[in-house]
């Protein structure tokens, strides 16, 4: 293999590297605006239960019971939320959003992980046009 072909690859192994640590970070403030969407509309839910509890004087059963479904409502709406974003995280998605946001990319990105991955196997000269 050729010096160039070296650089190459090197090259696409540091991209590919940069663009899986990007994932991990988007993935965590996805997964974090998800949780925390979940514990904000659990609170909002709870201030409304306590304004209703004050005003009616709910038996403590019923406080138990509205309790035990915001729980399970919470803990659905968390795993769902936290589902949608796991199968919207794929390395791919990320480099769709960050072509379709920087059209300056093209398909640069795309193509550069296709080339690590080896789906497509570029000449040289155009691996040093990317």
């Amino acid at each position: 293999m050729s010096s160039i072909q070296t650089q190459e690859n090197e090259f696409t192994r540091e991209v590919v590297s940069r663009l899986t640590s990007l994932r991990f970070r988007w993935l965590g403030v996805n997964f974090l605006t998800a949780l925390v969407s979940v514990f904000v509309l659990l609170g909002i839910f709870w201030f409304i239960v306590a304004l209703i509890d004050y005003h009616f004087e709910l038996a403590h059963g019923v406080r138990q019971y509205i309790a035990m479904i915001s729980w399970l409502v919470a803990v659905i709406g968390a795993s769902a939320l936290i589902g949608i974003v796991a199968r919207n995280g794929r390395l791919k998605d990320l480099i769709r959003l960050l072509e379709s946001r920087f059209s300056d990319f093209g398909q640069r990105l795309r193509t550069v992980l296709d080339i690590h991955d080896g789906r497509f196997n570029a000449p040289i000269p155009m691996q040093r046009v990317l």
